[in-house]
């Protein structure tokens, strides 16, 4: 279901940067003008990606369902914690409990890694995110502010989840 872009496959790298845009604008234009999500979609582009893969710690993947690329992930890896920057999936396809299929392949990802920490940060208003979050065995950390112009700040809950690794 999660497949891996690597730094060659311009097209895949196109189809993320299109949903990374999406995803976007679905978080953040209840909080911050239109500008500023304008702003942000800076960072969204084909070079920052292709950095960010040639970095090692950032793993960026499509979901694949049905022969089609439905959403992104991004994980970022930081000693032994496997941060899941992004899970975004076209609305037409939620409901169907994929997250759950992607949450082991993540798992999977740790393992390989030898990380026996995985962590997610969502926003704190999100409480059907952090419902979900919690019915994936994730505990809620702590809450932090995040600056992101404008005298706005974000707030997230931290959630983690540990797991066994041989």
């Amino acid at each position: 279901m999660l497949d891996l872009i690597k730094h060659s496959t311009k097209s895949k790298i196109e189809t993320f940067v299109k949903y990374n845009s999406v995803f976007l604008r679905e978080v953040y234009s209840s909080l911050m003008p239109d500008n500023d999500i304008t702003n942000l979609e800076y960072f969204n582009c084909e070079n920052v990606i292709k950095n960010e893969i040639k970095d090692k710690r950032f793993f960026h993947y499509l979901i694949n369902f049905e022969n089609q690329s439905i959403g992104i992930v991004s994980l970022e890896k930081r000693e032994n914690l496997l941060n899941i920057c992004k899970i975004f999936i076209l609305k037409k396809y939620r409901k169907q409990k994929l997250s759950y299929i992607i949450l082991n392949e993540i798992k999977d990802i740790a393992t390989k890694e030898n990380i026996n920490t995985i962590q997610i940060t969502i926003n704190e208003t999100n409480k059907k995110l952090a419902k979900i979050v919690q019915k994936w065995g994730f505990e809620k950390q702590d809450t932090i502010s995040r600056y992101i112009g404008d005298d706005i700040y974000l707030y997230e809950d931290k959630y983690v989840l540990r797991i066994h690794v041989k």
